[in-house]
C-alpha cells in the first residue's frame, strides 16, 4: 500500500491522490486524511458521494481508518457510467477524479451525470468544455462535456454528459499562449430577481470595461433551485479561458446562506482574478495541479512553480 502525507492537506489533494491511485490501480493510505475530514465537516457531502460511488459501482473500497483515508481501487469498465452527485457535490469533482483512469481505457467511455453542474466548489461544465479540455487536447487527451440541464449547489437536479476517449499523448507547452484579452461575459440567473443580473452587468462594465453588447444575461427557467453564475471569457488565441464566480446561496446542510457582504466580496474577487490573469503570466496553482498528471504522462513542459509543490511530490511518490 502506498502511503502519502501532505503538510498542507486539502480536498483537492485528497481527490488527486485518489485519482492517481485509481490510475495506477495501487492501494493508497492518505495519512491524516480521516482527521482532516472530521475537522472540515462541510466536505462531508463530497466525501460520502465519492464513497457511495465506489461502493455502488464496485470499482473500489474507500473508507477511513483511525486518522487516515484508505482506498483500494478495483478498476472501472469502459462503456456507460451513471453518476448521481446529489445536491451538494459538483459533478466536476467526479470528472477530475475519473478522467486520468478513463483516458487509458481501450474504448470510449460515456459518463451521464445528474446533480450539481455549477458550484463555487469546483469547475463548471462550461470551464471543462471551453478551457480544461482545450489544455488536455493539446497534449493528446480528448474529452467532451455537454450540459443538458442546469443544477446549482444546494438543489442539484442538473444533467450533463461527458465523453472520454483513449489518449493519443503528445508533448506540449500548454501555458505558452501570449494572448489574454477579455472577450465578454455571461451571467446566469435561476429563480432569482433578474435585477441582480443587471447590477452584475453594470459592475462588470464599470470594473472590467466590458462593452455592454459583450455581456449576456441568461435567465435559467428549467432549474430545480436558485442559482447565480457569472463567467468571464478570456480570449487566449485559439481557446477561451473562463473565470467564474458561482454565488454561495446554500451551505452543505441545505440552509439558505446568501449574504450580501459575501456576494460583493465574490464579485470583487472575480474582477481581481480576471485582472491578474489578463495582465500577467499568472496561472492558478489549483489548475496547474489538476493538469499536472497529464503534463507528466505526456512529457509536456511543466511550469517551474509546480515542481516545488506537494502535488508534484505525490506523483514522484507513485513513480
Amino acid at each position: 500500500m502506498r502511503e502519502v502525507f501532505f503538510k498542507n492537506l486539502s480536498w483537492q489533494k485528497i481527490r488527486i491522490a485518489l485519482s492517481i491511485s485509481l490510475l495506477r490501480e495501487e492501494p493508497l493510505c492518505i495519512k491524516g486524511g480521516g482527521q482532516f475530514l472530521e475537522k472540515n465537516f462541510e466536505l462531508e457531502p463530497l466525501w460520502f458521494s465519492f464513497k457511495n460511488f465506489f461502493d455502488s459501482s464496485s470499482c473500489g473500497i474507500l473508507s477511513t481508518s483511525g486518522e487516515d483515508i484508505i482506498f483500494y481501487p478495483q478498476g472501472i469498465s469502459a462503456g456507460n457510467i451513471f453518476i448521481d452527485t446529489g445536491a451538494f457535490t459538483p459533478l466536476g469533482e467526479f470528472e477530475l477524479l475519473l478522467l486520468p483512469y478513463l483516458f487509458f481505457k481501450d474504448f470510449r467511455t460515456v459518463i451521464n451525470f445528474e446533480g450539481v453542474t455549477h458550484a463555487h466548489k469546483s469547475y463548471s461544465t462550461s470551464f471543462f468544455k471551453e478551457s480544461f479540455f482545450s489544455f488536455l487536447e493539446s497534449m493528446g487527451f480528448y474529452a467532451s462535456m455537454n450540459l443538458q440541464r442546469f443544477g446549482f449547489y444546494g438543489s442539484g437536479g442538473g444533467r450533463a454528459e461527458s465523453r472520454v476517449y483513449p489518449a493519443e499523448m503528445a508533448p506540449a507547452d500548454i501555458f505558452s499562449f501570449k494572448e489574454r484579452n477579455i472577450h465578454g461575459a455571461k451571467i446566469f440567473m435561476a429563480n432569482m430577481n433578474m435585477e441582480m443580473a443587471h447590477k452584475e452587468k453594470d459592475f462588470l462594465q464599470k470594473n472590467l470595461s466590458i462593452a455592454e453588447n459583450r455581456i449576456q444575461l441568461i435567465e435559467v427557467l428549467d432549474c430545480s433551485g436558485m442559482g447565480n453564475s457569472i463567467q468571464i471569457y478570456i480570449d487566449c488565441g485559439g481557446f477561451f479561458y473562463i473565470i467564474s464566480a458561482d454565488m454561495e446561496i446554500y451551505n452543505s446542510a441545505g440552509d439558505l446562506v446568501f449574504d450580501e457582504a459575501k456576494y460583493y466580496g465574490a464579485l470583487t474577487s472575480l474582477v481581481k482574478e480576471t485582472e491578474r490573469f489578463c495582465k500577467s503570466k499568472y496561472i492558478p496553482h489549483s489548475l496547474m495541479a489538476d493538469l499536472l498528471p497529464y503534463m507528466l504522462l505526456s512529457k509536456s513542459t511543466i511550469p517551474e512553480e509546480i515542481l516545488q509543490s506537494e502535488e508534484y511530490e505525490l506523483f514522484l511518490n507513485f513513480h
